[in-house]
């Protein structure tokens, strides 16, 4: 059916969940055209189920939004809880929001008016709230590549999953999240575009207008940079042994591989830059001179100055 299938997960997220709904609901009331949706809500933490479960449905009795609650008989994780939340969706557009995240008021006029059936997949804007210190800056400046070079390379960062919507006519909703999220905790949503990409680049639309907020609070996961970069490693040794796989994505893959370990030199270990130049020259090159002459680093650049000069307003 035409319409669109929202996932959400939830584990121990009371502080946002309701801001979550409300945000989605209350965009969903304000559109004009209606695009039938649903929201199904994973919960996936034994401890607060019944407790949580029970305010939602009291909380939202007299609404009429299609809201579908499932609850987990053990902590299964991240992907396979958004694996059971895709295979209860019903309608052909489907793309998964965290707890902690929210739509502005403009969401879904602005995806009913570009969501048209002919592309893979829908990238969409939208800016990182930083919750301590209350500031937004814009994600993308330009046009962000959803390519698997560019997501490989990290160049193109999709913060959270909220920001891409796919069609089902084209990806597959059967078990879009591999199997592993300890192994992979963190990286789950690389993971699963990189499964998607590497047997070919998907067509994609952007929709450049600002429509979500990804909430960056100290709780995210993606603080945790050592383990977001061996999950990262643990992502490329599982494509690594794909039998698909074409020579060109290989090297690509290999050169990965050295890109983390100089990441964790860099990020984790903190190593000075002559170090760095010295152990890895051809990714200290790639990454503080030539990738800046590409789309998707430049975004970054541009996110990078806005962060710091946003954070000088507000000091």
């Amino acid at each position: 059916m035409t319409g669109l299938s929202i996932i959400i997960t939830y584990y121990k997220g009371e502080k946002h969940i309701f801001k979550c709904l409300n945000s989605i609901i209350d965009s969903a009331e304000n559109a004009k055209k209606k695009l039938p949706f649903e929201i199904i809500l994973v919960i996936d933490s034994i401890e607060d189920s019944l407790e949580i479960s029970s305010k939602i449905k009291k909380e939202y009795a007299n609404s009429k939004v299609d809201l579908n609650i499932h609850i987990n008989e053990k902590n299964i994780g991240v992907s396979e809880s958004r694996n059971i939340g895709l295979q209860k969706s019903k309608f052909n557009y489907f793309t998964i929001i965290d707890q902690d995240d929210y739509v502005l008021q403009n969401y879904f006029t602005e995806i009913e008016a570009n969501l048209d059936g002919l592309y893979s997949a829908y990238v969409i804007n939208g800016y990182i709230k930083y919750e301590s210190e209350n500031r937004e800056i814009p994600i993308y400046f330009f046009k962000p590549k959803f390519t698997f070079k560019s997501i490989l390379n990290k160049n193109t960062l999709i913060y959270t999953p909220g920001l891409i919507i796919f069609d089902s006519k084209f990806v597959s909703k059967s078990n879009f999240f591999i199997e592993t999220s300890k192994q992979y905790k963190g990286c789950d949503d690389w993971a699963a575009y990189l499964n998607l990409l590497y047997k070919g680049n998907c067509n994609y639309k952007y929709i450049k207008s600002k429509i979500f907020i990804y909430l960056m609070h100290s709780d995210n996961y993606s603080n945790k940079i050592d383990e977001m970069i061996n999950s990262s490693i643990s992502v490329l040794d599982y494509l690594s042994k794909l039998e698909a796989l074409n020579f060109k994505s290989k090297r690509k893959i290999n050169y990965s591989y050295l890109m983390q370990q100089f990441y964790l030199a860099k990020d984790f270990k903190k190593e000075k830059k002559v170090s760095l130049l010295k152990k890895f020259p051809k990714q200290f090159m790639d990454h503080y001179f030539f990738s800046f002459f590409s789309i998707d680093r430049q975004n970054r650049l541009i996110f990078n100055m806005r962060k710091i000069l946003k954070k000088k307003e507000y000091n």
